[in-house]
């Protein structure tokens, strides 16, 4: 009975199963077409969300109010944008200077 109480006998895997809701599969399928993860290549000088939104406004051509950006982790900053299309694009450039 006592097994899973000492944490050195614990299982060191442990596994989970959540039955999908419409909720979760809606979920899934806006940030699949609408969100990306952004990765600072040095890792180092993280810039802003703020400053990663103007770039991504000048580099793609989309308007300020189309996208929001977030602090992010593991990544550095993650995404939303309104229009799949953005999106599309922004995965379609890749590496943006």
């Amino acid at each position: 009975m006592l097994l899973h109480v000492d944490p050195a006998r614990r299982p060191r895997i442990n596994r989970s199963v959540a039955i999908p809701s419409p909720e979760v599969d809606q979920a899934v399928f806006f940030l699949r077409n609408h969100a990306v993860t952004l990765s600072v290549a040095d890792g180092v000088n993280a810039s802003s969300p703020m400053a990663v939104g103007r770039a991504l406004e000048a580099q793609l051509a989309v308007p300020a109010h189309s996208l929001r950006v977030t602090a992010h982790h593991p990544e550095h900053f993650f995404v939303i944008f309104t229009q799949p299309a953005h999106q599309v694009n922004a995965v379609r450039v890749g590496i943006m200077p």
